[in-house]
């Protein structure tokens, strides 16, 4: 079966075949005729629902061959009026339909009197219904049909379109759009697409279209009313259309596009609002935490896991009063345990106790052993034996109490001096840290969350300090993490600079370790198939870098991240390995992999603590 396409390339191949030959004569049968075999090196034995071009006329040493297409059977292969003119040539256009078994078709070509007939063979449309196009494997060649709701420009003519299935069930998306089916994908244009299947950050997509059909145009874009924020991150309504009321959780300034946290006065529906257009300005200026605010026909979409609506027009947001005084309190009576952390057996280090809730509330906190744990998480490490420690919080809005309970900490016994090297919680305090990059760097310095004193990591490459502030699920001091991210080069290739397909992080405690310990997981449920390798290593007497522990072969690393993984406990695998008998100081993490033109090989480490 030959390739899809306008056969633009074939007709120049043709023509240098005819100037080659020297084809004239414009009367010449046994030339014409000629021609006319030569026509079959671009007509396709078989042919699939879309649309295709033919040339309409050749033109050679002077003298111009006008072709005429007919067809025996154009409820199957309809051969057009329409003309256009692709790379200087005229075309006609033909329109292969949908039909439910193969059918023969005779596509006849003219030029005089002298005719060719080509048998070709319309195949079957197998389009997959949105089920179907999610459980389906990456790279088979699919279909999918439905209405174009979205399309998203960026630099370079790069092109995304969001299709959504009939009936306002979700949708895919179409990436990176080649240009020459650009024109196909217009708001409210029922298509039919043809490509490769791929899931990326967990979105499911047709990557490298190869044909597109405009099955009608102009229809209506349907959208339904959304209260529940686990419907937003459902992924049976990825890519669809959402309307949706809610309150501003917490006050939002934004300088530029950016994303603000909403949540619904019947549900705790937490998302991030993406901007793609200059909507940003109707929010420039701050907007108080319980403003209302009501978003329609807004893409419901995600970025590793974390839900986001998309908005494209300015009059898809409004922003409206401040919610009642009732209101509020309700919401923040409904919300404050949101920020509250959970128990933890394993205390080391200071303890973040929040103050603030959504809503407005406040928080303040009680220990029953103050000169364990303070009132405001401060820890004196006591000695001879582990401490519990119960920790009671109040929250109120305004004066008055809208909830209280306790948590419960244990706080390790103090170690002797050097023992405890250093522990890296990488929590930045600074909004300005936020995803702190670093592509290759050296001297990179952290505070030592046990002494307060600096740490230095020696040596780093394509790593990121990944601190997020707004995520649809609070994520008590747990999101602060190192992050290795591999990349290749646009070309696939292992190349040079920083998309040779490696990252690392070194770090050079200046004492011999006898135990690391660290929490690890995926970025998301894709990121593991992009990763070669990935290593705790040490550095041997002979300076070469040794393998200590495997990390890509453990087969229990997470990659879901969501409110019941964090609730269990669950969303990290906390790793514990003995080194004691390797006799080095210094030691590194090591990924290798990535895929060309992008970050998806990415991989999360958190409270790493190496034992002297």
């Amino acid at each position: 079966m030959k390739k899809l396409g306008l056969l633009v390339l074939s007709v120049f191949l043709l023509l240098g075949v005819v100037a080659c030959d020297g084809f004239g004569g414009g009367g010449n049968s046994e030339k014409i005729d000629e021609v006319l075999d030569r026509l079959s090196s671009i007509v396709q034995d078989e042919y699939s629902k879309g649309e295709y071009y033919l040339y309409k006329e050749v033109t050679s040493d002077g003298t111009t061959y006008a072709i005429t297409w007919s067809s025996n059977n154009s409820d199957a292969l309809e051969v057009t009026s329409t003309v256009e003119e692709v790379e200087d040539m005229q075309q006609v256009k033909i329109i292969v339909k949908e039909v439910t078994a193969a059918v023969d078709v005779v596509l006849t070509a003219k030029i005089k009197s002298r005719t060719k007939d080509f048998n070709v063979k319309v195949l079957p449309q197998s389009v997959l219904t949105l089920d179907q196009f999610r459980s389906a494997a990456n790279g088979l060649v699919v279909s999918f049909a439905g209405v174009v709701t979205h399309v998203y420009r960026g630099s370079n003519d790069r092109m995304d379109a969001f299709i959504q299935a009939k009936g306002n069930a979700g949708g895919i998306l179409v990436y990176n759009v080649g240009a020459a089916l650009q024109s196909k994908f217009v708001s409210g244009n029922e298509v039919v697409v043809t490509g490769t299947k791929d899931v990326a950050f967990g979105q499911h997509e047709i990557k490298d279209a190869t044909a597109v059909s405009v099955v009608s145009e102009g229809n209506a874009l349907e959208a339904k009313d959304f209260t529940k924020g686990a419907d937003i991150n459902n992924v049976n309504n990825q890519f669809a259309l959402a309307n949706i009321t809610g309150v501003l959780k917490n006050k939002a300034k934004l300088t530029g596009k950016n994303n603000v946290v909403f949540a619904s006065t019947d549900d705790q529906v937490e998302f991030d609002v993406r901007f793609e257009n200059e909507t940003w300005k109707l929010l420039q200026n701050e907007v108080a935490a319980g403003t209302k605010i009501s978003v329609t026909k807004a893409l419901i979409s995600s970025y590793s896991s974390v839900p986001q609506l998309t908005l494209y027009n300015d009059d898809q947001i409004t922003i409206g009063s401040l919610a009642s005084a009732a209101e509020l309190k309700a919401l923040a009576s409904a919300h404050f345990d949101s920020v509250i952390p959970n128990d933890n057996d394993n205390v080391v280090a200071n303890v973040v106790l929040p103050t603030t809730a959504p809503y407005g509330a406040s928080i303040s906190w009680s220990s029953d052993k103050p000169t364990v744990m303070a009132n405001d998480g401060t820890i004196t490490r006591p000695s001879g034996a582990d401490s519990e420690v119960v920790m009671t919080y109040t929250a109120k809005y305004g004066e008055e109490s809208i909830g209280t309970g306790t948590v419960n900490f244990t706080v390790k016994q103090a170690v002797s001096t050097g023992e405890l090297e250093a522990i890296f919680s990488f929590a930045f305090p600074k909004a300005s840290d936020n995803n702190t990059s670093y592509s290759t760097a050296t001297g990179i310095s952290l505070t030592d969350g046990v002494s307060g004193s600096a740490v230095t990591i020696v040596d780093v490459h394509r790593v990121a300090f990944n601190h997020v502030t707004s995520q649809s699920i609070t994520i008590p001091e747990t999101w602060n993490s190192l992050v290795l991210s591999p990349r290749l080069e646009s070309d696939g290739s292992a190349g040079t600079g920083n998309y040779n397909g490696v990252a690392y992080a070194i770090f050079n405690i200046g004492s011999v370790i006898k135990e690391i310990s660290f929490d690890v997981r995926y970025w998301n449920t894709s990121a593991a198939s992009f990763f070669s390798k990935v290593e705790l290593q040490y550095k041997n007497g002979s300076g070469e870098w040794v393998t200590a522990l495997d990390i890509k072969a453990m087969s229990d690393i997470p990659s879901d991240f969501s409110e019941a993984t964090i609730a269990a406990g669950t969303c990290f695998k906390n790793v514990v390995q003995n080194v004691a008998s390797f006799n080095a100081s210094a030691f590194r993490l090591y990924a290798e992999g990535g895929k060309a033109g992008g970050n998806d090989a990415r991989m999360m480490f958190d409270n790493i603590i190496f034992k002297a």
